[in-house]
């Protein structure tokens, strides 16, 4: 990406929270065709990106922008160019639901 932006958020001490990861700079309505994946996997490595968690979660989840988790020396995607990941993410396509125990949130309903 061109511009670099930067989005805030706060952890309980109130330090920022940054993440810095690659995120492709086309968004999509619906899953890429096969032949798009080469293209998305070639590209999203040039372009990295420092934003905070909710940002991301909101490129990602509500405008359909691809992305892989971690940096890459050389702007090159593969293994041996890997420098650095921040977070870590689950793809599930179809039929798992993640529960999380109501213990483990921050808003659990207290009886």
């Amino acid at each position: 990406m061109a511009e670099q932006l930067y989005y805030y958020s706060h952890d309980k001490k109130g330090a920022i929270i940054m993440i810095q990861l690659c995120i492709d700079v086309f968004n999509y309505t619906s899953k890429p065709e096969k032949n798009e994946y080469m293209k998305i996997s070639k590209r999203i490595s040039k372009c990295e990106v420092c934003y905070d968690l909710s940002h991301i979660a909101d490129l990602v989840g509500n405008h359909g922008y691809a992305f892989t988790p971690a940096t890459f020396h050389n702007q090159y995607r593969k293994k041996e160019n890997f420098q650095s990941m921040q977070l870590f993410a689950l793809d599930f396509d179809t039929g798992i639901h993640l529960q999380i125990p109501a213990h483990l949130t921050t808003h659990s309903a207290k009886s």
